[in-house]
């Protein structure tokens, strides 16, 4: 993992609820390798946004095809809520034990830091995806590319932590 890598993980890590992330086991390993693997299919093909997209801002545009992956991973709802001069924005809210739930929003970052996101609806996934606004925001062909991307990622990591060696080299 390169430095600018492990500096983005590790300022996210204070956004993260206390469920999925704490000081003594750090980031469950799972929804670890699930950041890292979608942060690394994001492209400029996938981002609504293209002409804003960069490398350096990779999370711009991406929340709708990236809630939606989340979802196919992991289950709960898809929130969203309209942010003025933004427009939609999408992330997951995954139900836990005990009636808790907690929000997984991979792109809150593309955001100004301090801005409140409240949802004021709940994102449907067929709208999402079959909707005349589909047409418009190719939301499913940027869906199906990120799954593609995310898909190869995460197998090529897969073979690679088989090896036995992929903790030593994610951390070094």
């Amino acid at each position: 993992m390169a430095d600018k890598d492990k500096d983005i993980v590790l300022e996210r890590l204070t956004d993260i609820p206390s469920e999925i992330f704490n000081e003594k086991i750090g980031l469950n390993p799972f929804l670890y390798l699930i950041d890292y693997d979608i942060r690394h299919a994001w492209c400029r093909e996938t981002s609504i946004k293209p002409g804003l997209w960069s490398g350096y801002d990779r999370s711009i545009g991406q929340c709708a095809v990236t809630a939606l992956l989340i979802q196919d991973l992991i289950g709960g709802d898809i929130m969203k809520c309209n942010i003025p001069a933004f427009g939609a924005h999408y992330w997951n809210r995954h139900r836990m034990a005990f009636g808790k739930s907690i929000d997984i929003d991979l792109t809150r970052d593309q955001f100004p830091k301090g801005l409140v996101i409240v949802p004021n609806d709940s994102g449907d996934r067929k709208s999402m995806l079959y909707s005349t606004n589909d047409k418009q925001f190719k939301t499913s062909q940027r869906y199906r590319l990120l799954r593609d991307r995310f898909l190869k990622n995460f197998i090529k990591g897969v073979r690679a932590r088989a090896s036995g060696s992929w903790l030593e080299d994610t951390f070094k």
